[in-house]
């Protein structure tokens, strides 16, 4: 028998309630197991009845099977499967979606909305995006406006605090390259993205200036990466990069490390993730993968070599270290300055509000 904790049976309550809505709970909160106990509920009401879950990667969706199995729900009246062409959850009667925020996406949407009467329930730690009211509109159409907001101080000792070393090492005279850098694309792509504005084209492609000259080829700041690499190598580290590139590169300079991402194939990114939990591998460098899908409870260190503004995004990656494992008292996380740039510099001082708001300690 599986003991909810209280804000896991909270969830359980407010779904009985409902007949839709989102739950949002930080990462570490346990949110398969909110499913796995919504769908046990359901079940046992409705023992003639399937259920259908949706996640986004395959690592997702084993977990969200090993939590069902806990419960002890037969899987023969659950379907479990990410999203594409061939999911259809017409027979079923409750419809879980793990990390919702992807929901008004075509393919998500189409596997969703195939079961229209069936109870919903979205579940993600950020669901709503940062300056994308239509799309935060359309998440709550789908699922209703009922929300249930999770706090970090509801889920007690399951998330342990962090500290927050920055660093402004950077090469020098880089704002005259990327803004170069940025004409030279905005010419380029305004002859095959007519339908897209001046500004939005403008910000994407300044953003591209700024990955490739600031943060990929900016030697000081790389090198202050390897530094702390190296300096925790007796720590497990998770290190978020914005390309595979960069992420090789850094595997070729930090010993016991791997650069994980989607191309390098289910079977070595789970053994990559068991090294990682058993200690054997030190380093785990990986691009937008480590974003949703990787339980890494054991990681201690975050380098924040990937850069950007989103809050979503910020909140998520610095909760992959901030799961309380036996192995460490508080979580680090390391992040830069940014100031090779005036908009990097701004991403940067949005993550370090984010950052103070969770109540994150600066070293």
């Amino acid at each position: 028998m599986i003991t909810l904790r209280p804000h896991q049976q909270k969830a359980l309550d407010w779904a009985a309630e409902r007949r839709r809505g989102i739950i949002q709970s930080p990462a570490g909160s346990g949110k398969t197991v909110m499913m796995a106990a919504i769908a046990k509920a359901f079940l046992d009401a409705n023992p003639q009845e399937q259920v259908g879950v949706l996640a986004p990667t395959n690592e997702t969706c084993g977990q969200a099977y090993e939590s069902f199995q806990k419960f002890g729900i037969s899987m023969q009246q659950v379907e479990i499967r990410c999203p594409h062409g061939s999911v259809d959850f017409s027979g079923k009667q409750l419809v879980l979606v793990d990390e919702c925020k992807h929901a008004t996406s075509d393919s998500w949407l189409r596997c969703i909305e195939s079961s229209p009467t069936a109870r919903r329930y979205g579940f993600d730690a950020t669901p709503f995006k940062d300056f994308d009211d239509e799309r935060n509109d359309a998440l709550q159409e789908l699922f209703g406006d009922e929300i249930l907001t999770i706090d970090h101080s509801e889920i007690g000792s399951s998330l342990c605090t962090a500290k927050v070393i920055l660093s402004d090492a950077t090469d020098l005279g880089l704002e005259r390259r990327i803004d170069a850098a940025t004409e030279k694309l905005v010419a380029v792509r305004k002859r095959f993205m007519r339908s897209v504005k001046d500004g939005e084209l403008r910000a994407m492609c300044l953003w591209q200036s700024i990955i490739d000259i600031g943060i990929v080829n900016n030697k000081a700041r790389n090198a202050q990466v390897v530094k702390w690499a190296e300096f925790y190598s007796c720590e497990q580290v998770l290190t978020l990069v914005p390309s595979v590139t960069l992420g090789e590169q850094y595997e070729s300079l930090i010993p016991n490390s791997l650069c994980v991402h989607s191309k390098l194939g289910k079977p070595k990114r789970r053994k990559a993730m068991e090294d990682f939990n058993a200690g054997e591998l030190k380093c785990m460098i990986a691009t937008s993968l480590a974003d949703e899908g990787l339980d890494l409870p054991n990681a201690k260190v975050l380098i924040m070599a990937s850069g950007g503004r989103s809050t979503q995004k910020t909140i998520q990656r610095t909760a992959r270290v901030l799961r309380d494992h036996y192995s460490k008292e508080y979580a680090i996380i390391c992040d830069f300055q940014d100031n090779f740039h005036p908009v990097a510099a701004k991403h940067a001082q949005n993550r370090q509000r984010i950052y103070r708001e969770m109540e994150y300690e600066f070293a």
